[in-house]
């Protein structure tokens, strides 16, 4: 930000200062100037207003920055990095052994990881929703309705992305090839 812009950064703080109810001092302004001239002033502004429409308390320096610049939760040490190796071993190996199950697997986890993190009435999340239901007919064609019969979370997913009807009709399929056995 511009030297000539903290008369509109300091308006910024004391709008939020008063949604939030907390009193704002001018050393408080100081420092919140200090932790974000980095940045432009409609940055700012843009990240006020999305505390603003989702978040409860007066924003924090970091919160008025965009996400991607936020410090990394998860330290990079040693027990981490074999963690992760591990589970990277273990997707590689899943996948050797079935790779169709593994992808049902792997389709479950980005569907619950788009409704754990998206908002469901974003644009982001229908298109996410569109591919994994588009995903999920093409693991259908491949696997069969009776493969995904036989599995409660297969049939879950597809009762989720596809409805309730594709879901019976996966049981059923697999009913007649338990009958036809």
């Amino acid at each position: 930000m511009l030297a000539a812009e903290f008369a509109e950064f300091e308006t910024l703080l004391r709008k939020h200062s008063q949604v939030f109810s907390k009193k704002l001092t001018d050393e408080m302004v100081q420092g919140y100037w200090e932790s974000l001239k980095d940045l432009s002033l409609a940055t700012v502004r843009r990240c006020g207003d999305n505390h603003l429409r989702y978040s409860k308390f007066f924003p924090k320096p970091a919160e008025l920055r965009p996400r991607d610049e936020s410090p990394k939760s998860v330290k990079e040490d040693h027990a981490f990095k074999a963690s992760l190796e591990h589970s990277v071993r273990n997707w590689d190996e899943r996948l050797r052994l079935e790779p169709i199950g593994a992808r049902w697997l792997l389709l479950e986890a980005l569907v619950a990881r788009f409704d754990a993190t998206d908002d469901a009435s974003s644009f982001v999340h229908a298109e996410r929703m569109d591919w994994a239901r588009s995903v999920c007919r093409r693991l259908l064609d491949e696997s069969g309705m009776a493969y995904v019969g036989e599995d409660f979370n297969r049939r879950r997913i597809v009762c989720q992305l596809l409805g309730g009807d594709a879901a019976r009709a996966c049981i059923e399929a697999f009913k007649q090839t338990r009958i036809a056995a």
